[in-house]
């Protein structure tokens, strides 16, 4: 009888003392619980990230009979969002994962319906805040789902008032259960709600800090902008300046386009220096960032912080249009003409080693030349 030791064994990590035995001799399972327990979940796991092909079988079989936590881990197991909880060779598929979390979900599973919402995010999003809410209704109350209802519920506040205030009341409690990514976005929608909360921005994006100091460019971006642009007597460059600092070390491109701007200009607090702002907007630019690229690109058209280069300058400036910079666009097509023909003859060049120019590199901003870089927009083509 020994050869019935592992497989008993195995049924009864999965489902406890969950089952009775027919006359069939299958594992036929009595109400479920919603959740395996820790100690199943961390075998499971285990045996899921040793390849262990019996595991997966086995909750194969359990999903087929109905066992909603089973469908659930087999969603995680097929989920590239945990390719690294579960390696290969179980091959990954987001549309599996989906379905496997939803009948889940459908049977009244909350990690399901959690884990359903954030799969869904991006491909279906209605439907994603559909699970979360009902995730919510279940009394699930991890920060995630809660933090994920409030956002869907706050998106849909031109429904009315009630929408928005719910969603409020979610963000806050997911900042009760200590989930940090709703203090920035409760801080990031007091800064921009007409009229703004100031003071309140403030408090959250500080208190977010607190939370996750390594992890807070982005609060220390949004701080920068409430004293540059400034609301309600809270102006103040020198602030500014620091946190866009802060946020800059922390690698925001972000931040450092608007060091970029400020050592640019002569009225916010900083002595002009083009080698400072080159530098920032040079760090924005490798980041991929196409307002950084279109800075880049007229220091080196004007040779402001760094030696006048038209070829760089070219490059730069294709790029930031690659990457959608609407604005460089429409400067291009009105200046274009005015341009020198030596640049305009480096642009030819290089859209047409992009297949987007066909005409003749005669250093005139032609009919081909400005169809050319209006195809280019949006393409993310690097050059």
């Amino acid at each position: 009888m020994s050869w019935l030791a592992a497989p008993l064994f195995l049924a009864l990590l999965i489902f406890g003392s969950n089952f009775w035995i027919t006359d069939s001799n299958r594992f036929q399972l009595l109400p479920f619980p919603s959740d395996y327990t820790d100690e199943e979940q961390a075998a499971m796991e285990a045996a899921l990230k040793h390849r262990d092909p019996t595991m997966l079988r086995a909750l194969s079989e359990a999903a087929e009979d109905g066992d909603s936590r089973a469908m659930n881990l087999l969603g995680m197991v097929y989920d590239p969002a945990f390719a690294a909880d579960f390696p290969e060779p179980q091959q990954k598929n987001a549309e599996l994962a989906t379905a496997y979390y939803r009948k889940a979900a459908d049977l009244g599973n909350p990690r399901g319906m959690t884990n359903a919402g954030l799969n869904l995010m991006g491909r279906d999003d209605l439907l994603a805040c559909e699970y979360f809410y009902k995730a919510i209704d279940v009394g699930v109350s991890t920060g995630t789902t809660l933090y994920r209802a409030g956002l869907c519920h706050y998106k849909a506040r031109a429904d009315g008032p009630e929408r928005m205030a719910k969603g409020f009341q979610l963000l806050e409690r997911a900042v009760s259960a200590g989930y940090v990514d709703a203090l920035v976005t409760l801080g990031s929608i007091y800064a921009e709600q007409n009229p703004p909360d100031t003071h309140r921005a403030i408090d959250y994006l500080q208190r977010s800090i607190a939370a996750n100091a390594q992890g807070s460019a982005y609060a220390n971006t949004r701080l920068g902008d409430i004293h540059f642009f400034g609301a309600y007597g809270v102006q103040d460059f020198a602030k500014a300046h620091t946190y866009y600092q802060r946020a800059f070390r922390q690698g925001s491109d972000q931040a450092a386009n608007q060091l970029a701007f400020m050592y640019s200009k002569a009225h916010y607090g900083l002595r002009i220096d083009h080698a400072k702002a080159y530098e920032y907007a040079a760090f924005a630019a490798e980041k991929g960032n196409q307002v950084g690229h279109y800075n880049v690109a007229l220091a080196y058209f004007y040779g402001n912080g760094t030696s006048r280069n038209w070829d760089k300058a070219a490059a730069h400036f294709l790029n930031a249009i690659s990457l959608g910079h609407k604005d460089g666009l429409q400067i291009m097509l009105e200046f274009g003409p005015k341009y020198p023909p030596d640049f305009i003859r480096i642009l030819q060049q290089k859209l047409a080693r992009a297949v987007l120019y066909p005409g003749p590199m005669d250093g005139k901003f032609n009919t081909d030349t400005r169809r050319a870089v209006e195809e280019l927009l949006n393409k993310k083509i690097s050059f």
